[in-house]
């Protein structure tokens, strides 16, 4: 990603098992200026919201919270199609056994295929991964869809309050 765009800053938060070999790919691959470990935050919005684009890498979700709070903060959605929680939130009447095999632009997000859970010592990237690079290098050339995936999150969100849940229980029931 960064040898199509030079000014792109990552920011991750949280804290978590792989931080030490995080550090380790940081160092080997000279980002120390580019990728930033901020660790765990009670108001991650206030990073959220000046992102460009939200990108989650998780291995598994069941319904991730952080692709509500982005959308709902306006920010562009990209997302491994983990096995469960992304596609569910990022698409129209998904089909929660299709797995992503390529890039999808959706219509609140970007799905991009799973990554393997194997662990990659030599440091070499996955094509699952070059491929959520390419994801996000489109994104960030591309204003149009940076708009509309932030205005179609925002409205997603909504329908995703628990009130608007709960009156779709209630109908159901």
């Amino acid at each position: 990603l960064k040898k199509v765009n030079k000014d792109v800053k990552l920011v991750i938060l949280g804290k978590g098992e792989l931080e030490d070999r995080l550090k380790e790919l940081i160092k080997t691959f000279n980002l120390e200026e580019d990728v930033f470990l901020l660790g765990f935050t009670t108001n991650p919005f206030k990073y959220i919201a000046r992102a460009d684009i939200f990108a989650l890498t998780s291995l598994y979700e069941g319904f991730p919270m952080c692709i509500a709070e982005s959308m709902a903060c306006g920010t562009p959605v990209l997302s491994v199609d983990c096995k469960s929680g992304p596609r569910e939130m990022l698409t129209i009447n998904s089909d929660i056994n299709k797995e992503a095999d390529s890039v999808e632009f959706e219509e609140y997000g970007v799905i991009s295929p799973e990554f393997s859970e194997e662990d990659d010592t030599n440091n070499n990237i996955s094509a699952e991964e070059k491929i959520f690079a390419s994801a996000m290098s489109d994104l960030l050339q591309n204003n149009e869809k940076i708009s509309q995936y932030s205005t179609n999150g925002k409205n997603r969100v909504k329908e995703l309050d628990v009130n608007e849940i709960i009156k779709r229980w209630n109908n159901l029931l």
